[in-house]
């Protein structure tokens, strides 16, 4: 029996993902054989494409942090446009910090699940980035309109991208661990 070194389940012997987490890191009990597979180092396979995981990793912490910022300066406007009785721009102001808190947060939250490199929660953190797309998105849309957004460039140029960069390195991601084991062979990471 092989056990979860994050969780603490057994799993049986020719288990190559972890079925309580998704994960792949086992310690092997002493009364199991050791299985030997092939194995595919999924850093060198990485190493030939585009794709790697810092690029995606640092924008996913700018993007996020930006987005905090902004939800903080929101909400400080709003409480001075409030103070000053124009309490429908603090209201707007305040509505606007929610959802840049909302962003920030998916950003966070599909960062922390991508960097394990599990299959499924590469799935889950590419799911989490394009909520906080999809936000952006809606955001833009409604506002742009109205010529409520005074830089209506900012978004499409300098959030977008890096945030369909993300779901793309997930997506091929994942494609690539779901191809190594269908092949049979012992998926190892060493990043």
């Amino acid at each position: 029996m092989k056990t979860c070194t994050y969780c603490g389940r057994e799993n049986s012997d020719d288990a190559i993902q972890r079925s309580g987490c998704g994960g792949r890191d086992f310690v092997v009990s002493a009364t199991a054989a050791p299985v030997t597979r092939p194995s595919v180092n999924l850093t060198s396979a990485r190493a030939k494409g585009l794709l790697v995981w810092r690029a995606p990793s640092v924008v996913l912490i700018i993007v996020a942090t930006g987005y905090s910022v902004f939800a903080i300066l929101n909400l400080w406007l709003g409480h001075i446009q409030t103070l000053r009785g124009d309490a429908r721009t603090g209201s707007i102001l305040y509505t606007g910090a929610a959802w840049n808190t909302a962003v920030a947060v998916l950003c966070f939250f599909g960062r922390s699940l991508m960097k394990r490199h599990a299959k499924l929660l590469l799935i889950a953190g590419a799911l989490a980035i394009a909520g906080a797309l999809l936000i952006t998105l809606r955001t833009w849309i409604l506002a742009f309109p109205f010529g409520l957004n005074p830089v209506p460039w900012i978004e499409p140029l300098l959030v977008w991208p890096p945030l369909v960069y993300a779901i793309i390195y997930a997506y091929k991601e994942s494609r690539l661990m779901r191809g190594a084991e269908g092949q049979g062979l012992e998926v190892s990471d060493s990043n």
